[in-house]
């Protein structure tokens, strides 16, 4: 059975022997019967941690299409991993009674942490929209996030917010391990638009940069670029979200919670691809034609300056984004797959978490409203560095006064004892030179 696909296995194949005991809360379907599949529970650990291995190095000798789950996910044994004793001498045969956030120790409290950082820049980003409304002389909303014809800056801060949101719910349970998300819903429509959110903010971005470098005077975004820019950020969120919807219901995947038809997922990853790739070749373009710009001015614009450095930065990241989605095409080789069992400790720090991170907080910091000229980071810092300064100031100030201060009283005492010494010596002897005997 392991070199058959998960998708060619039907009710029917396995045998319908009963069960030993009744079902544990993992045991779904006839392939969950462990009694039936393996001899004995170290054959199971082997087939799942030697041939299956998913570890970080994904050492397995079987390829991962043809793994068939030992549970319903994300249910595993009672004993496995780090529940009971460390290892998998407990483990507990025909059984999957606990989900994989109680087999490795530490999960529930990450993910908690995770939801906590991807909240903040939610809640800042919000306040930030509203500080850019009040401040604005002319054509204040009356609601300050329904934003009518917003600026690039509006338009990222309402991006940072919708991913916010999105990435919060996502890390509920970042990997789907404690059953707390449903896998096939709210979770994949969450990560979903995590995913697309690099899009969309690349996307404002070359919108703004190709309207300052072809624009004219009267600075009016091109319609190739306006039209180019809308179908690529609305493409990507409705293939994003419902490939990622139907990948869960297709191909013979809705037969095992939480597999996924590799034919659908490739579909949305050729999309990326596609987008990924026209944004590079775009970047590349418009930043060799401000480099050209560049040279032929004695004084370049800082402004273009920072557009170039920004091209160059947006246009590598989408040529790895590029590759990274080209590679994925092929990952699932057109097939279900489930995800294998981890045997081991792994961190839910993954990719998509890291990078809406560097998002979510890289637009709080390009976008922090002004004061006076200076960023709010800026003014930050400045008065940080100012108290610290103070301080140091009261604080040299009070210790040479201290110091000054001992030493006066040093030399109080010090002639006070000179003095009392010269009166005893006086006091204690008698013109003949003899020593006055106490009383």
């Amino acid at each position: 059975m392991a070199h058959r696909l998960l998708h060619e296995l039907n009710l029917d194949d396995m045998d319908p022997t009963p069960w030993p005991n009744s079902p544990s809360i993992g045991q779904t379907i006839l392939q969950h019967n462990q009694t039936n599949r393996f001899d004995n529970v170290s054959a199971m650990i082997h087939y799942v941690c030697v041939d299956n291995f998913m570890g970080p190095l994904g050492k397995g000798s079987e390829p991962m299409w043809t793994y068939v789950p030992i549970c319903q996910f994300p249910y595993v044994p009672s004993g496995w991993n780090d529940h009971g004793e460390p290892g998998f001498g407990d483990v507990k045969f025909n059984d999957c009674s606990i989900t994989l956030s109680e087999a490795i120790n530490g999960y529930n409290q990450q993910c908690m942490m995770f939801c906590l950082i991807a909240f903040v820049p939610f809640l800042i980003s919000c306040l930030f929209l509203k500080l850019t409304n009040d401040r604005k002389k002319k054509g204040r909303n009356k609601f300050w996030f329904l934003v009518k014809n917003p600026n690039v800056s509006e338009q990222l801060l309402l991006l940072g917010v919708l991913l916010g949101l999105a990435h919060t719910v996502r890390c509920i349970d970042v990997m789907g391990f404690a059953d707390r998300v449903r896998q096939d819903t709210l979770y994949t429509l969450s990560t979903s638009i995590c995913v697309s959110s690099p899009f969309h903010a690349g996307f404002i971005l070359v919108r703004s940069w190709i309207t300052i470098i072809d624009g004219g005077k009267s600075k009016k975004t091109p319609k190739w670029a306006a039209w180019f820019c809308g179908i690529g950020i609305c493409s990507t969120y409705i293939i994003e979200v419902s490939c990622g919807l139907l990948e869960y219901r297709l191909n013979g995947a809705q037969n095992n919670y939480a597999a996924i038809d590799g034919k659908t997922n490739s579909v949305k990853m050729l999309n990326g691809f596609f987008w990924a790739g026209s944004l590079s070749i775009i970047l590349i373009m418009y930043g060799r034609r401000i480099s050209k710009q560049l040279r032929g001015t004695k004084e370049p614009s800082p402004q273009f300056k920072k557009i170039r450095l920004m091209c160059r930065i947006c246009g590598a990241l989408s040529i790895m984004g590029t590759m990274m989605k080209f590679a994925a095409i092929f990952f699932r080789q057109f097939v279900v797959n489930q995800m294998v069992t981890p045997c081991e400790t792994i961190s839910p720090t993954i990719m998509v978490t890291v990078q809406m991170y560097i998002i979510q907080y890289g637009i709080l910091f390009a976008n922090q409203p002004t004061s006076r000229g200076k960023k709010m980071t800026t003014r930050l810092a400045e008065k940080a560095a100012g108290k610290k300064l103070f301080e140091s100031k009261v604080s040299s100030t009070e210790t040479s006064s201290i110091e000054s201060g001992a030493s006066t009283d040093s030399e109080n005492s010090s002639a006070s004892v000179g003095g009392g010494g010269g009166e005893a010596a006086n006091a204690s002897s008698t013109p003949s030179g003899n020593k006055i005997m106490p009383q």
